[in-house]
């Protein structure tokens, strides 16, 4: 994650978050942002959090809390950052993020995912990647086990992996809008997203900066 200098670090989906309760420490938890940018915590559940610096969330839950305790006293920490991570979700048995190593392809994730072959349109995966603050390129591949013909794609830190069941893979509506809601975006700006025919270039050319 790169900060512009002299701007506070905000909160993104991917980050790991320390929550911590003071007077209250059977409801510490370590929660990672979700792709909708919101975390659940004990009594409260799809907290919104991307956009807003640690010490702003520290300020939302303690008055949030302070319906349930009498002085809550709580603080948020960054513990990591999406940067040397990607994240895969739809029609796979193991959702969720995974650290990213060089070289790292298209294939490789599925199968750390243990993607459904069965029921999964591998032929229609969409790899979303950031391309520059506040905007994406979705790239649909065909990633076919074993000789899908965009399998040794090269991820890039920060890339998604979307993978639709096969009989949702041709709805382009329905696929658009679930990219985007995908996507982080802030209280006032929908990120910008743009549909791109083609692969994807290598992660050693993509742009991660965050």
């Amino acid at each position: 994650k790169v900060n512009q200098p002299g701007r506070p670090l905000t909160i993104e989906p991917g980050d790991v978050l320390a929550v911590r309760f003071y007077y209250n420490p059977k409801l510490n938890k370590t929660v990672k942002v979700r792709p909708d940018g919101k975390i659940t915590l004990d009594l409260f559940q799809a907290i919104p959090v991307t956009g807003m610096t640690p010490d702003a969330l520290h300020t939302k839950l303690e008055k949030m809390y302070s319906k349930e305790f009498r002085k809550p006293s709580i603080t948020v920490d960054v513990d990591s950052s999406p940067q040397e991570s990607i994240y895969i979700t739809g029609d796979v048995m193991a959702p969720g993020a995974q650290q990213w190593y060089g070289n790292m392809t298209v294939e490789m994730a599925l199968s750390m995912s243990h993607v459904n072959e069965r029921t999964a349109g591998l032929k229609s995966v969409f790899l979303i990647r950031h391309s520059e603050p506040g905007k994406y390129k979705v790239y649909k591949l065909d990633a076919l086990l074993p000789n899908g013909k965009s399998g040794d794609v090269v991820l890039a830190p920060g890339d998604i992996l979307f993978v639709p069941r096969k009989f949702i893979a041709k709805a382009d509506g329905f696929i658009q809008q679930y990219v985007r809601d995908l996507l982080p975006a802030s209280p006032t700006t929908a990120a910008d997203v743009v549909f791109t025919p083609g692969n994807p270039v290598a992660a050693t050319t993509a742009s991660t900066t965050r």
